[in-house]
């Protein structure tokens, strides 16, 4: 006997069908089935006296198998495109048709899905037939669509063979179990369905055959007018059935949707999801609504969920969230995308930094996760391996690295070793591979990295992919694939893989649309509600035409709006008190129409209640606080000033003492700007600047300085020579970076170029300085006792009769202006160089400074007296690491701050 009974959409917690239904089925033996296991389980533990078992149709399907013996062997539908694959692989038409690629092979999959949804693979003949005729004249497409068919045809037969089942066949085989033992429950309950899909419909049909008493709880609301043509799937198969009757049960309530209704309209996502966050607070803290009794839905989970995530922790509110979730995008699955497209794509320097950084792999060490980012940019690394085997030695041989060389050598070193490991595992590898040995070798890979994900989720969806790939490598045994398309196989499937990640039943529920049904809540947050994404914007069909899927009885376009219209009645009609709705306006410079189910006269507000002005999460508070603290400054009055006494200053005594040898470079760095200095060697900030694909002025400038170092040593010199050591030294310099052709052909016609003008220069400089007496000389000396060590490397320095002249390479835009700049003391370095000198070599009497301009080959010397300027850039340089070392980081000027990386901080 078949007893349907029908209920308003809306869930009251003194009136819940789910309790009517178990009420009238009484006493004995009851199994309830819900389409969600949420259902299932929630009513099991609202009525344990009243329910034997409960299940959704996936968990029923695997319980009768189990208990009728099966052997089956289940193929999860996220993988059937493996078979596919070796389908379209083993057969030339097919292949030719439709190629390998992961979205045809998506298409495919779901084509076939759709046919075993409404069962149509039963009669395949009757279905080419149909196909055939009704794409009479569409030659191409009816080729396309017959083919297809066929593809339908071997996956069924490769199935059968290999004794494995898909999901739609675990619940035809399920009837089937049914029919043959029967049903261990006397009664069932089957509540709150809607759409049928035909699989179920055979379920369902054997158990109202092989039960004693079923009682279905059927839900609508005639009084919509938008609903009354809609068709239930569900109760259209209850009345097919034979002894049935109807009984009408709960309270009759009007619908709530009618004119007035009142939607939230947000600016973005990130406004629409703050508003309901702060809605959910005042509901909570008026005691309106228990944290439990809300409910938050969207029609699109994968975009919402993230914000969900992050602005609900800001607002403290607990939550769980049922909804399935892409593995591929979850963030510590993420990496093993990124690590795949790194090796295809000859290891780019974003992506393996990515790599190193990332706390998945354990294999890299801290050092070389803190140094990856800010050492490869240094390096100019733009990709390849061979640039990442040459990382320690580009920042080595780069003069203007020399303090960063330094201070972090060992931790290079490491780097470069653990690195340059990686990339020669992961380069052991053939150009073509079988799945099986694909497999083996990202196992040994991963295994390699240290791959661990915290993320229990991700570690266990991880590891089922990859027993996927090995449980389906028997087709792939024989037949090599080439690295790349084996690589797309593997992003495809994390990408495809899903799975629910449950939380803890406890607090705000945020779950997909179906997942709600039947589920009580006092309070619905509808949010989302965009036209293009519910209703659903049309697709294109890739194989069969609208047309076409109508005739066979497949579900259309319009049959997909039908079923969103419906949900989003029942969803409005559902909660106890009120659903709420809203949608964001904009994304960026996107605009956005509210969706069409939504009344067209309906008012729009800002926010769903009037909560005030009170602060509701951290940030707020910190603001709020921050702003009561806040007193005005002038810009660019003042950086920060250290606390005697705490760590930092200590920090910097360690680093910058007495005791300590400061760098002339960076002294000058302080003096240029203090407040950058403190960014950059006290706080570690880094601007995030990508190396170019064009020749950094740096790298040509480091290259220049070896060129000069090559051509001239100590020593008497020979001016007419320096063309035929050119060659010599520029190939030198060049194979020191591994420059490309492009690159090498580039710095040759340029030092070609100035090597003209320098030998002239070199000609004049000749008459008085005839011989060179050091090259990239290293200084250190105490300039002032108990003050003020300094170190540093100058680049040249000649010798005449009379004079010494200390010779400062640059190569840079403002090589012209730094002589200036040593005058105005604005620049320490070469006064600074020259005292260490004469404290370093007393014999020294007369010095004179030059700066050596390499882009235009021109020397230029400082025609004023020296003394009297590093005197002055003594004095200046004692005040200024006086003032370092009392913690004092002043902002400059804004002159300074034209082209600066820290601009946006200061402001």
């Amino acid at each position: 006997m078949l007893k349907i009974f029908t209920f308003p959409f809306i869930i009251s917690k003194d009136h819940e069908p789910a309790g009517v239904l178990l009420k009238e089925a009484g006493k004995g033996e009851v199994c309830y089935v819900s389409p969600t296991e949420r259902k299932a389980v929630s009513v099991k533990t609202a009525y344990p006296n009243a329910v034997t078992r409960s299940f959704n149709p996936t968990g029923l399907s695997d319980f009768l198998l189990k208990r009728a013996g099966s052997d089956r062997r289940f193929i999860n539908e996220d993988y059937r495109s493996l078979l596919i694959l070796d389908l379209v692989l083993s057969d030339e038409k097919l292949k030719k048709l439709f190629g390998t690629t992961a979205g045809t092979l998506s298409i495919l999959s779901d084509f076939i899905g759709d046919m075993k949804f409404s069962l149509l693979h039963k009669n395949l003949a009757g279905l080419r037939e149909k196909i055939s005729s009704g794409l009479a004249g569409f030659e191409s497409v009816r080729e396309r669509a017959l083919a297809a068919v066929d593809l339908l045809a071997a996956y069924e037969n490769s199935l059968k063979a290999k004794n494995a089942c898909d999901n739609i066949d675990k619940v035809l085989l399920a009837a089937e179990a049914v029919r043959m033992k029967g049903f261990p429950f006397k009664k069932v309950v089957l509540d709150g369905f809607y759409d049928l899909p035909k699989a179920q419909e055979e379920l369902f049909s054997a158990l109202i055959e092989n039960t004693k008493e079923v009682l279905a709880g059927v839900y609508s609301a005639p009084g919509i007018p938008a609903l009354r043509n809609s068709g239930n799937d569900f109760l259209e198969f209850l009345l097919r059935q034979k002894e049935v009757s109807r009984a009408e049960r709960g309270f009759e309530t009007p619908p709530r949707i009618k004119s007035g209704v009142k939607v939230a309209v947000a600016l973005s996502v990130e406004d629409e999801v703050s508003g309901i966050a702060r809605s959910i607070k005042h509901l909570e803290a008026s005691k309106a609504a228990a944290y439990s009794e809300l409910t938050v839905t969207f029609p699109s989970m994968y975009n919402y969920l993230p914000y969900v995530e992050r602005i609900f922790k800001k607002f403290r509110i607990p939550y769980c969230a049922s909804v399935e979730r892409g593995l591929g995008a979850q963030t510590q699955a993420v990496p093993l995308t990124e690590l795949l497209e790194c090796i295809l794509e000859d290891f780019p320097r974003r992506k393996t930094a990515g790599i190193v950084s990332s706390p998945v792999f354990g294999c890299f060490s801290g050092e070389s996760k803190r140094l990856v980012s800010s050492a490869s940019r240094n390096a100019g690394i733009i990709a390849g391996s061979a640039e990442w085997a040459d990382i320690k030695e580009r920042l080595k041989n780069d003069f203007t690295l020399a303090g960063f060389y330094e201070s972090n050598r060992e931790g290079l070193e490491l780097l470069s070793r653990e690195v340059n490991g990686f990339i020669s595992f992961a380069l052991k590898k053939e150009a073509e591979l079988t799945l099986p040995e694909f497999v083996k070798y990202l196992r040994g890979l991963l295994e390699y990295l240290k791959y661990s994900p915290a993320d229990r989720f991700t570690g266990e969806g991880v590891a089922s992919v990859l027993e996927a790939l090995k449980e389906y490598t028997e087709p792939f045994s024989g037949r090599k694939t080439d690295f790349p398309s084996l690589c797309r196989i593997f992003i495809g499937l994390l990408s495809g893989s899903s799975a629910i990640k449950d939380g803890p039943d406890s607090g705000v529920r945020v779950f997909g649309i179906l997942e709600t049904r039947g589920l009580y809540s006092k309070y619905v947050f509808f949010g989302g509600l965009n036209d293009g994404e519910y209703p659903v914007r049309p697709k294109q069909e890739m194989i069969l035409p609208d047309r076409i899927r109508k005739e066979l009885g497949l579900v259309t376009f319009e049959k997909r709006i039908e079923l969103q219209r419906l949900h989003f009645f029942r969803l409005f009609e559902e909660a106890e008190k009120a659903t709420l709705l809203s949608y964001p306006s904009q994304d960026r410079d996107r605009i956005f129409l509210p969706s069409n189910f939504i009344p067209e006269d309906a008012v729009k507000v800002r926010s769903h209640f009037d909560i005030g002005t009170s602060a509701l999460n951290i940030e707020e508070e910190q603001k709020q606080s921050g702003l009561a603290k806040k007193q005005a400054k002038k810009s660019g009055e003042a950086g920060p000033v250290l606390e005697a006494g705490g760590a930092c200053l200590k920090l910097i005594n360690k680093k910058f003492g007495p005791e300590q040898s400061l760098s002339v470079t960076l002294l000058d760095r302080y003096l240029k700007c203090p407040y950058r200095f403190y960014l950059e060697n006290i706080a570690g900030v880094e601007p995030l600047e990508e190396p170019g694909y064009e020749m950094d002025n740096a790298v040509y400038g480091s290259v220049m300085h070896d060129i000069m170092q090559s051509l001239f040593s100590p020593g008497r010199k020979t001016p007419g020579s320096l063309k035929e050591g050119l060659n010599k030294a520029l190939a030198a310099a060049m194979e020191e970076r591994r420059l490309t052709d492009f690159w090498k052909d580039y710095v040759r016609e340029k030092a070609l170029r100035v090597i003209e003008k320098i030998s002239r220069q070199e000609e004049t400089l000749y008459l008085e300085f005839p011989e060179i007496k050091w090259v990239e000389k290293k200084l250190s000396a105490e300039v002032v006792k108990g003050k003020l060590k300094l170190k540093g490397r100058v680049d040249r320095i000649d010798s005449g009769k009379i004079s010494t002249l200390i010779i400062d390479y640059k190569t840079g835009s403002r090589a012209g202006s730094s002589l200036a700049g040593a005058v105005k003391l604005e620049s320490l370095q070469l006064p600074l160089y020259a005292k260490m000198l004469k404290v370093s070599d007393p014999g020294i009497k007369d010095l004179k400074l030059g700066i050596y301009d390499l882009t235009a080959g021109k020397l230029k010397i400082l025609d004023k007296e020296v003394e009297p300027l590093i005197e002055e850039a003594v004095a200046k340089a004692v005040q200024a690491v006086s003032s370092l070392r009392d913690g004092k980081f002043p902002k400059t000027e804004e002159k300074n701050c034209f082209g600066c990386s820290f601009a946006e901080i200061c402001r």
